[in-house]
C-alpha cells in the first residue's frame, strides 16, 4: 500500500498541465506561439516540443524559451533560407549523431514543417 501511494505521489509530478483541456496555454509557464499569428512558428515549435523538449534539459531547456523566429536566429541553430545548413536540421537528419536520441527519426513531414518554415524565414 505504501508503495502504491509512493508511486501515485510520484507520477503526479510529471506533467504540469493536464494534457487533454486547455490548461498548457493558459498556466505554461513559457509563452506558446501558437498565437503570435505566424502558423509556421507555432507548427515547427509544436514539431520541437514533442520530438526535443522532452529531453533536453538544462542548458538546451533555453529551447523552450525560443517563441520567436529571432529568438531562434539568435542561438544559431538556424540559419533563415537555408534549413540544410541549420545545426538543427542536420542534427535530425543523424548528421553528427542521431536525434531524438533513442528515439525513432522524426516523420518526414515533421521535418518537413521544420525545413519549410526554416526556408521562408526571413
Amino acid at each position: 500500500m505504501i508503495r502504491l501511494t509512493i508511486l501515485l505521489l510520484l507520477l503526479g509530478c510529471v506533467q504540469d498541465y493536464n494534457s487533454s483541456s486547455g490548461d498548457r496555454e493558459r498556466f505554461s509557464p513559457r509563452p506558446v506561439p501558437t498565437s503570435s499569428g505566424d502558423p509556421r512558428l507555432a507548427n515547427a515549435y509544436n514539431v520541437i516540443e514533442k520530438n526535443c523538449l522532452t529531453c533536453h534539459l538544462g542548458f538546451h531547456n533555453q529551447w523552450a524559451s525560443n517563441t520567436t523566429d529571432q529568438a531562434w536566429k539568435s542561438t544559431g541553430l538556424v540559419i533563415p533560407g537555408d534549413p540544410f545548413s541549420s545545426r538543427l536540421i542536420t542534427k535530425l537528419q543523424n548528421v553528427g549523431g542521431n536525434m531524438p536520441f533513442q528515439s525513432p527519426p522524426l516523420s518526414e513531414d515533421d521535418l518537413n514543417t521544420l525545413v519549410e518554415w526554416i526556408n521562408l524565414m526571413e
